[in-house]
């Protein structure tokens, strides 16, 4: 896991927030701190460099297969970070299964006994997209998807255990 740069090393805010989302993997779990994120890139704060614009613009208007990755007790489906790379979205998955386990062994999270590694995906539209981020994994920022607890209606969502993803 990356630390992020320090604010100087930027010419403005959006460009600091932007690598800040990319280079920390956990660091954006709090409400306040989501919810500021969620503002930055669904009001389209977030800069987008030549290649990211250009493979937005490569992307059908509709039918576009995306994935997220996840631990049950630790994350979500319903947040904004989606990948139209499966194999990207089971890693993240077996990762994040291996951050919780760790982070058990020191005293955290003892909600549950299970440690599930899970998958979820959707096909959205071109416009359920709000930015592309290339600089570390291929990534979408769907803000659309926070409000899918609310509304699931607007995007189908499958939502799967994946227990070979765990370490053996």
């Amino acid at each position: 896991m990356a630390t992020p740069k320090p604010r100087e090393a930027f010419d403005n805010d959006q460009e600091y927030l932007k690598d800040f989302w990319i280079t920390t993997e956990f660091g954006v779990d709090d409400v306040d701190s989501y919810d500021y994120f969620l503002g930055f890139f669904g009001d389209g704060f977030c800069p987008q460099n030549k290649k990211e614009k250009e493979h937005y613009q490569s992307l059908p208007d509709i039918g576009i297969k995306v994935y997220r990755g996840y631990e049950f007790t630790s994350g979500s489906p319903y947040r904004m970070s989606w990948t139209p790379d499966k194999k990207e979205a089971e890693g993240f998955a077996f990762r994040s299964s291996m951050y919780e386990k760790c982070s058990r062994l020191y005293g955290a999270n003892k909600s549950t006994k299970k440690i599930m590694p899970m998958l979820a995906s959707m096909t959205v539209g071109k416009g359920n997209i709000d930015s592309v981020l290339l600089e570390r994994e291929l990534e979408y920022i769907i803000c659309v998807a926070d409000y899918l607890f609310y509304d699931e209606s607007e995007l189908e969502m499958k939502i799967e255990e994946r227990p070979d993803l765990l370490l053996k």
